[in-house]
């Protein structure tokens, strides 16, 4: 099932990505910055927080897993300086690009009488984050 989001609608269920870049030292010197900056919301929308972490888990695998402690917040990665915190969505504008290209959103218009009434956003359905259970090993009660 995709995640169909239509301009003309109301609130939309699902989760999202949230961006946010670590400031290095100036939160400790300067009260006016924080320890994290918010940086934006990546273009991807998912059905549950599950699916948002096994996204995260699966493009970052040489960093600790996302929910680790519970907090749906990804530790620092040491390279960009960017961490990802699983968000409600809330229909924030998304400007953030995915992790992968082929999981970019598409964009649909809907006229009537030559103006556009609707946009209408189609988000991919992340089928590869669907583990395949089919050599499950089972153990006999005891």
């Amino acid at each position: 099932m995709n995640l169909r989001i239509d301009t003309s609608s109301g609130y939309a269920k699902g989760y999202t990505l949230e961006v946010q870049r670590y400031t290095d030292n100036k939160w400790k010197t300067n009260p006016r910055f924080q320890k994290f900056e918010h940086i934006g919301y990546m273009q991807c929308l998912f059905k549950s927080r599950k699916q948002a972490c096994a996204y995260y888990d699966y493009w970052n695998r040489d960093l600790r897993p996302i929910n680790e402690h519970g907090t749906y917040c990804s530790s620092r990665n040491p390279d960009t300086n960017l961490r990802y915190i699983v968000r409600k969505f809330y229909r924030e504008t998304q400007t953030i690009p995915p992790f992968d290209i082929r999981d970019r959103p598409t964009y649909s218009t809907s006229t009537k009488r030559g103006r556009v009434v609707a946009i209408t956003t189609a988000y991919p359905t992340y089928s590869y984050l669907e583990k395949k259970t089919d050599n499950v090993i089972k153990f006999p009660k005891i």
